[in-house]
């Protein structure tokens, strides 16, 4: 007894929708280039700007402000290591 194989049909709105989220990620990443480099850049001058608030912009609100200090995070019990680097300096 021989057996039928029978072709699967591949939709096409399947391969539309792989296209279209290249397409999507080729746009962020167009942007991500001409536009926000500067997030990737320490030298950029734009770090000027952030640099009086920057501690506002990496404090989280579930962590008390406390474990917070101007060298980095400091540890319970343990002072903030000054060796630690921060993006902003």
């Amino acid at each position: 007894m021989a057996t039928a194989t029978v072709p699967v049909q591949t939709s096409s709105r399947v391969r539309l929708k792989y296209l279209l989220f290249g397409f999507v990620g080729l746009m962020i990443g167009y942007v991500l280039v001409h536009n926000e480099s500067f997030l990737v850049h320490r030298d950029d001058p734009v770090w000027q700007h952030y640099h009086s608030f920057r501690w506002y912009l990496l404090r989280l609100p579930s962590v008390p402000t406390s474990n917070i200090s101007r060298s980095g995070w400091a540890h319970p019990g343990r002072s903030a290591s000054p060796h630690l680097s921060t993006p902003f300096c």
